[in-house]
């Protein structure tokens, strides 16, 4: 087997995979069926639950990539949702502390001048 898949092609004939090496050397094997590697000789109603069963397969991996986007998404979005409302905490306690330097501001200015004269 190992044989025939390094064997280089023949003249117009592209390499051939594993799964057609396994086929050639084993074309009687039930094996190959019961694993998926070579179609059921049942007829065209099997034919066609087969086709119809990858083809859910199908529906069914391309559903699940979808969600993972759609999740990858998601957390984009909150990861850019959190950064945003740390930006405004910081820029909140920013101006928390400037009202408050300015409130000791103020308190020392008006604490420290003298009271209007009444002439």
């Amino acid at each position: 087997m190992e044989a025939r898949a390094a064997a280089p092609p023949k003249d117009g004939q592209d390499t051939l995979t594993l799964t057609q090496v396994v086929h050639e050397v084993m074309p009687k094997s039930t094996f190959l069926r019961n694993v998926g590697m070579q179609p059921t000789k049942t007829g065209n109603k099997a034919a066609r639950v087969d086709a119809r069963v990858q083809e859910l397969e199908n529906e069914l991996v391309a559903e699940k990539e979808e969600a993972a986007l759609a999740r990858a998404q998601v957390l984009a979005e909150l990861e850019e949702e959190r950064a945003a409302r740390k930006k405004v905490e910081e820029d909140q306690e920013m101006l928390r502390k400037q009202i408050g330097e300015m409130h000791g501001f103020f308190r020392s200015f008006l604490g420290t001048q003298p009271a209007p004269s009444q002439e």
